[in-house]
Parts: structure tokens; sequence; C-alpha cells
């Protein structure tokens, strides 16, 4: 019986007088050693003895050496993903007729390893880890597993919705689709603005443009009580109102298998109503209403999560899913202005790249040293974000200085919103009227000139 308490949110613990109907049962650890051994020699590996001990190790020093994270798990359900994932890669080459010896079967399970370990590991992490992989398999080479066809559409898809091509970006989408493939529930865990729904909707459309069906539904779980997501039994009647979900499963499974299908669940990660997805999310691939009636999940669907953190998620959850970590190390601010570019107007873009670069990017990493005066707690790329909204077709340099301090200070208190004035006017060399306190200072596009703020004429 799974424990209440501490880690394990949104359950009850079983009480006094119905523990007394129990019988006490001890069980023993697994042998996931002996587990993975079997598991590969019946995938076909010919060398699984030495490989599984390797395999078991290094799970075993990534648990203890790298970082402590909730979204980590080095269990057996993470294990039995990368020996599946290893034993597919095998099978292909078996059918190719190629003669494995040990380098080439190491070879196929570090790929396995790799796609499905290095997605959920932090930037810091993923360095260590790639020295742990080095040690345990000295002289083979890592690679990752190659998806041509999928890669070039993916190119395809980036170029069409007009987005900047990131070779990081581009592996945490093949990672994703490998995590579908091998997972029903996949979450992706990430601060704000860090590309969580570009992944999801590039891979949707290079599916489109390889002439795959696909369907989305998407939600925000945390935005309605329970009973609307997860449907409502009426006691009295015995009559069962669908919820969000449910009526969005109703309609996935209803689908042809060659169809594949997600439920998109935007939002925060919530023991309250997660947990009922857990026989979803396992191998039963099942969801029991509370009206008794089960709806079976086909391999075609899969549902997505998307969330900034997993503080709230229990143990059991995060075993289960599938895990693609982004962090903000990850997001190159140069490619964002670089996009915002492209979406100005042809005339003013090599002004405004001018201006980026001798202006808004020194701005930038004065504002991002000083983020602890910040009024309200924010990302990077949500400051980047707001500061460029301020500068959309702006033409002449007064005005883009105006927007930057607007942009950038927005978020600081009034002090060292001053500071930041006085940094970024000595920057441009702009001399506005009111020396004295620049933020009494407006720039007027219609006249090209700064002003000063005039006073209420009522007061």
């Amino acid at each position: 019986m799974n424990p209440a308490g501490k880690g394990y949110g949104g359950r009850s613990k079983l009480p006094d007088n119905l523990k007394q109907l129990f019988r006490p049962v001890a069980m023993s650890a697994p042998d996931i050693e002996l587990i993975a051994e079997t598991l590969l020699f019946s995938e076909g590996y010919k060398h699984a003895k030495k490989l599984s001990a390797k395999i078991v190790s290094l799970f075993r020093l990534s648990q203890q050496l790298l970082s402590s994270q909730q979204h980590y798990d080095w269990g057996l359900r993470a294990l039995k993903t990368i020996l599946n994932t290893g034993g597919q890669l095998i099978q292909n080459e078996i059918k190719k007729g190629v003669k494995l010896d040990y380098e080439a079967e190491a070879l196929l399970l570090i790929k396995s390893i790799r796609v499905n370990t290095i997605s959920k590991l932090t930037y810091s992490d993923s360095k260590k880890y790639d020295f742990l992989q080095a040690d345990m398999f000295p002289g083979i080479k890592s690679e990752d597993i190659a998806y041509e066809e999928l890669h070039a559409a993916i190119k395809e898809a980036i170029k069409e919705l007009k987005l900047q091509y990131i070779e990081k970006q581009v592996q945490k989408i093949l990672q994703f689709y490998e995590a579908t493939r091998q997972r029903m529930g996949v979450i992706l865990v990430g601060p704000s603005g860090c590309g969580k729904t570009t992944i999801w909707r590039v891979l949707k459309l290079a599916f489109e443009k390889m002439n795959k069906s696909i369907v989305t539904h998407v939600m925000n779980p945390k935005s309605m009580p329970r009973h609307q997501l997860l449907g409502l039994m009426n006691h009295d009647t015995r009559e069962f109102q669908d919820g969000v979900l449910t009526a969005s499963a109703r309609l996935v499974v209803k689908e042809p298998l060659d169809t594949t299908c997600w439920i998109v669940n935007d939002g925060d990660i919530d023991p309250e109503w997660v947990e009922s997805l857990n026989s979803v999310l396992d191998d039963n691939h099942l969801l029991t209403l509370p009206n008794g009636e089960r709806i079976n999940f086909g391999s075609n669907i899969n549902f997505i999560f998307e969330t900034h953190e997993m503080k709230y998620a229990s143990p059991a959850t995060v075993s289960r899913l599938g895990m693609i970590f982004l962090s903000e190390e990850d997001v190159d601010i140069g490619r964002i202005t670089q996009t915002w570019l492209q979406k100005q107007d042809e005339k003013l873009r090599n002004s405004l790249a001018g201006w980026l670069e001798d202006l808004f990017t020194k701005a930038l990493m004065w504002t991002l040293q000083r983020q602890e005066h910040f009024v309200v707690e924010t990302t990077k790329v949500g400051i980047v974000s707001n500061a460029l909204s301020y500068m959309n077709n702006v033409s002449s340099k007064g005005h883009f200085t105006f927007a930057c301090i607007q942009g950038l200070g927005g978020n600081f208190t009034l002090d060292v919103r001053a500071q930041l004035a006085q940094y970024v006017m000595n920057l441009a060399g702009e001399r506005p009227p009111a020396a004295q306190n620049l933020l009494l200072n407006y720039f007027a596009p219609e006249t090209a000139s700064w002003k000063p703020f005039a006073p209420d004429s009522g007061s």
C-alpha cells in the first residue's frame, strides 16, 4: 500500500480500526541488476551480464553524485524505459543483419540511456553525467539516436513558425518525441518562457509535414475545481456528468490508432487531481470514472503536462512520467531578440539591430545583476519579452532609449529605476530637459524630442 504523508499529497492515512483488519506484510527490495540482465538477454543482447552491471552502477552513481531534484527518478520504471528503447534499437540492427560485438551493443545502450536521461537533467548535472558515462563506458563514443526524416520536418516547421533554429531546442524536441513513444505521460518542466509550449507545437507541425494526423486537446487543470475536470457523480440519481478531461478522453479513444492524440494539461501539477491519473500513466492505461466506467487508452494517446516546477508531485507521479527539463541556462537571449527583430519593419531593422547591441544588451546585463531589487519576481525571458514589447517599430534612438528604461525599469523600485535611467542615458548620449530627476522625462515620437512631464493643471 502506498504511504500517505510527506511527499504523497492528496492521500489520507488508513484509520486505526481498518489497520487492525490487515495482516502486516514484509517486502524485499528487487534485485535491479538481475531484472536488467534478464530484460537485456530477452531483447537479444549477448553481453547482457556485463552491460546490466554497468547500467545499474551508472544509475546508482547518478543518484548519489548528481544534485537532488524533485523531478529526478532513478528507479525501476526509469530503468525499464531505457531497456525497452535499447531493445527496439537492437531489434532494428538485427533485422538489418548486422553482427554486434560488445562495443556495438554498449553504443546502442548508451543511445537509449541518453535519450531517456539527458532530457531530465539540469544544466550543471548534464555536464557531470557526461563524465560519469565516460567513466562507466570507457573508450565508447556517446551518440544520440538519429531521426533523419523527423529532423528535416522539424527544420521546416521552425522555419514556417519564424523561429530561430537552436540545436539544444531541437534535441529537446527529439527527446520529447522519444518520450511520447515510451510513456503514456510526458511532462515538460521549466520556468515561464523557456519554450515548453513551443516544443510540442513544433513537433505537432512536423508531424503534419510528414502527413501524420494528430489531434490535441489543451486545458488548464488548475483553472477549475476537481469535479469540473474529472466529472461529477450525483449520488442521489446516479447520473454522471463528464468533466473537461473525461470528455476529451472519450473523444480521443474514438480516434483511429494511426492518429496521434495529445491531451495537454498546461498548469500546476496538483496531487488533488493528478493522483487520479496514476492508473492511466502506468502500464494499465486505464481511467476509472467515479461512476465505475472504465476508459482504456491505446498506444496512440499521450497525456502532456506543462508546469514550472514539480514541488507538489508525489514520487509515484514522478516515476510514471517521461521528463523533459528546460532551464533558463538553455535560453539564448540573442535568439529571442533575433526572432523579435524579424517581426519588425524591414526599413527599421538595421537601426534596431545596432541599438539592441549598443544599448539594450548592456542595459539588460545591468538589470540582471540587480534582480534582488525587483518588486515582482520574474524570469529572464519575462524581463526580455516585456522590454521588447515597448520597442516595436521604434524609429529613433531617443524613443528606443525611453522604451528601454520603461521596459527594463518597470519592475524596479524608484531609486534603482533612476540609476538605470542614468546608466542608459549615458550609454545613449541623450540629454533630457529635467536632468535632476531623469524619470520625469518622456520622449515624444511626434516631435522626436525629449519633454518633461507637465504638472497636472488641476492641482
